[in-house]
């Protein structure tokens, strides 16, 4: 087995404790993937106790190149570079040094296109957990990627969407917050996140948001590594990326975003940045929706301080979850999605007035786009798959 001649860094996210790992320690957690990119892309993974793991890695089903952790650990990332873009790479996660094939999971990835990315189905065998991953491509050609949120309190729901997204096979997928219903409670991401998306996560990369339920809990921050320093981000709390044409501004409406906070000047850096300004798509998520005919109506703090920010920045589409339906607005431009039917308690549509409404339904449910250099369209399907709403966003008007 060849050492990967591709960088490889690992990161310590537990404390090493004195003495060997177990020979077998199961693993709690993952493999999930995060921070993707043309030629990047981090597998993270989660053990019952701290275990210095093993990943095998490479273009094809026998892999080819390997990484050892140097040290034990609890929770693991082990982040790789110098990928080829637009590629599809296989991984194998054991948990510790001794292949215990019996406790491996194994998967695939694939380097995001300059603008585009596919990702497939995690094949089940013996007891490894299998997938693929895509790099980025390198240039501007289409690719799926999904959003959906507030997956709190119903697992048998998440699995349901998990695995219908997962079978559209996603460059990368977006959870708008409300993970669990209690952040610092770390047995619920493991019983209400990890294990339900599990057949997603090993094969599409998640961009998190922070939803209210996770209450800046420290698990957050742990579990998730997001490319806030690559995007001039001092908190990985908001960041940005980009994956072949669209550019992803990720914020966190739990904290300040009127124009004196750190949030909105950072918003402006980034929006005006050549990065964004490249993008044929500038795309924001957040957890706080910003119109809305449910329970909580219009978000008028963020109509007031982010909408005109957007609309000067030729911002396309703006996800959010938060209350608890599916509802799609248009406004100035901008077309506004609020996907928070991801398994938590549904609440009623057409409660309140909505004025730039197109359509809403309060149902489980998930958000698939298709993205290119011209043209971004979505469509919303039920958790059975049935499709709810399809739509096309006309590109933003020319500077």
């Amino acid at each position: 087995m060849r050492i990967a001649p591709a960088c490889v860094v690992s990161f310590c996210l537990a404390a090493a404790l004195q003495g060997a790992a177990p020979a077998r320690t199961p693993i709690t957690c993952g493999p999930y993937l995060q921070s993707p990119g043309a030629t990047d892309m981090t597998i993270m993974w989660e053990t019952a106790a701290p275990a210095a793991g093993k990943l095998l890695y490479g273009t094809t089903p026998e892999y080819g190149w390997s990484f050892f952790e140097p040290e034990a650990v609890v929770l693991h990332a082990v982040a790789l570079s110098d990928l080829q873009p637009g590629t599809r790479y296989h991984y194998k996660v054991l948990p510790t040094l001794p292949a215990e094939e019996a406790h491996a999971r194994t998967g695939t990835f694939v380097t995001a296109p300059a603008g585009k990315d596919v990702s497939t189905l995690p094949a089940e065998e013996a007891h490894a957990r299998t997938g693929t991953f895509v790099t980025a491509p390198a240039d501007k050609d289409g690719f799926v990627f999904a959003a959906f949120g507030d997956s709190r309190d119903n697992p048998v729901v998440l699995e349901a969407i998990a695995e219908k997204v997962a079978a559209a096979a996603p460059a990368f997928f977006i959870h708008l917050g409300d993970f669990v219903a209690n952040g610092n409670q770390s047995a619920l991401w493991r019983r209400d996140f990890f294990a339900p998306a599990a057949a997603l996560l090993s094969t599409a990369p998640l961009l998190p948001v922070l939803g209210n339920h996770e209450e800046h809990a420290p698990q957050y921050f742990q579990y998730f590594m997001v490319p806030a320093v690559e995007s001039g981000s001092d908190t990985e709390a908001w960041y940005s990326c980009d994956y072949g044409s669209v550019h992803i501004t990720v914020l966190d409406s739990q904290q300040d975003f009127r124009p004196t906070s750190a949030q909105y000047r950072w918003l402006l850096r980034d929006l005006a940045s050549e990065r964004a300004d490249a993008a044929a798509w500038r795309i924001v998520a957040l957890h706080d929706h910003v119109h809305s005919s449910s329970r909580r109506g219009p978000n008028t703090l963020v109509q007031k301080h982010l909408a005109p920010l957007w609309e000067a920045y030729r911002v396309s589409l703006v996800l959010s979850g938060h209350e608890h339906a599916y509802m799609r607005s248009v406004k100035n431009g901008i077309t506004y999605v609020v996907t928070g039917g991801g398994g938590a308690p549904l609440y009623p549509v057409n409660l309140t007035e909505n004025p730039f409404q197109v359509y809403a339904n309060s149902c489980y449910h998930y958000v698939l786009f298709e993205a290119d250099a011209t043209s971004l369209r979505g469509r919303a399907h039920d958790a059975a798959g049935e499709l709810l709403d399809k739509f096309s966003i006309d590109p933003p008007p020319p500077r």
